[in-house]
């Protein structure tokens, strides 16, 4: 497990009642909750108190630059576990295991098929940030990241969960080296 990686502890008695599969609720109680992560997700209470509300219910909800109404009507229910990069709820389904960002457009974007395949993604991805700050302390913030990096991320994803060239993770990682990718295809790197 990434060393930069902080939980944040859950208490059984504080999940108990949800709506949650059983291996989330396993994983939950397992690791805790990701405190903030790369590429800006933040997971746990949004408030005082307010843990795995349905997204009806979601304190946050105003900051989300979304159409709130439609929202509430396609995923009123949905249990939002965290925030994305750009405040879209990260949710659950009731009693499912899969992990979803709901876009501002109000699509499901699979994250990860259960909470534990999450933190392990999330715990490779910072892995891969940590050796591009080794490379160059600036490469996240100038979108440096070398490919090779890029590319052993994509690796060790598809070690976690099979087949995901496609998922958020990948997106997100590629979004953090287009500068390389143009400095490399113009010589400059």
């Amino acid at each position: 497990m990434n060393q930069n990686i902080d939980f944040s502890n859950v208490d059984e008695q504080s999940v108990k009642g949800r709506q949650l599969a059983n291996e989330n609720h396993a994983s939950l109680i397992k690791y805790g909750f990701l405190d903030w992560v790369s590429p800006n997700l933040y997971f746990g209470e949004f408030e005082e108190n307010e843990l795995l509300p349905p997204l009806r219910e979601w304190s946050w909800l105003n900051d989300w630059k979304a159409n709130k109404e439609q929202a509430l009507e396609k995923y009123g229910e949905y249990l939002v576990v965290g925030s994305g990069p750009d405040d879209e709820p990260i949710v659950l389904k009731p009693n499912k295991a899969p992990i979803y960002l709901i876009s501002n457009t109000l699509e499901l974007k699979l994250i990860n098929s259960s909470y534990e395949k999450a933190v392990l993604t999330a715990s490779t991805f910072m892995d891969m940030i940590d050796k591009a700050i080794e490379l160059d302390s600036d490469s996240v913030q100038n979108r440096t990241i070398p490919e090779n990096l890029i590319e052993d991320f994509i690796s060790n994803l598809n070690n976690i969960e099979s087949n995901e060239n496609n998922s958020m993770w990948v997106q997100w990682a590629n979004e953090r080296c287009k500068t390389y990718n143009k400095a490399k295809q113009a010589g400059t790197r």
